[in-house]
């Protein structure tokens, strides 16, 4: 694209060549302008600059980055074309801004990617050393079979008291 660009930019290009390229341009940019809209995770988009970011379980958040045409990464204006030398010649230059942009962006992404994925190493980590920890279904099965005997006898035991005080009142009542 880059040398189709800087040959459209000097003026000798046929005008079906120069449409073609154009055409072909324009939805470039159509598919830049859906993909970032598309570009969404749990309802919050990080690539249209429209969120104040996404906060990450345990602390820290990810940064959003504008990938808007016509916004500060892609500076290319979602209407460029390329149907004259001048027009041409411009988006060019916008492309090029646009590269330098987006290669500084998707280093931010990348980092914050790296951030994701030691967040989730360590989840994961911890899960483990958790699951570990925890006893398994039949330890917890008479675990559970113990506390509820403990339960039962405890209130035979209270039940049974009153009984048993008064079986002596009971013998003391024949004497009587």
């Amino acid at each position: 694209m880059h040398r189709n660009a800087e040959t459209l930019g000097d003026g000798h290009q046929d005008p079906a060549a120069r449409g073609a390229l154009s055409a072909g341009f324009t939805a470039t940019l159509a598919q830049i302008t859906t993909t970032v809209q598309q570009a969404s995770f749990d309802g919050v988009n990080l690539l249209d600059g429209t969120s104040g970011g996404l906060k990450i379980p345990g602390g820290g958040s990810l940064t959003p980055q504008d990938l808007t045409l016509g916004g500060p990464v892609l500076v290319l204006s979602p209407t460029t074309t390329l149907g004259a030398a001048g027009a041409a010649a411009q988006a060019l230059a916008d492309v090029n801004t646009s590269a330098t942009n987006l290669d500084q962006a998707m280093g931010a992404l990348a980092d914050q990617a790296s951030q994701i994925s030691a967040h989730g190493a360590i989840v994961g980590q911890l899960s483990t050393a958790l699951k570990a920890g925890l006893p398994s279904s039949a330890d917890a099965g008479a675990e559970g079979a113990r506390l509820l005997a403990l339960q039962v006898q405890q209130q035979l035991g209270a039940q049974g008291q009153p009984i048993a005080n008064q079986s002596p009142q009971l013998v003391l009542s024949l004497f009587r």
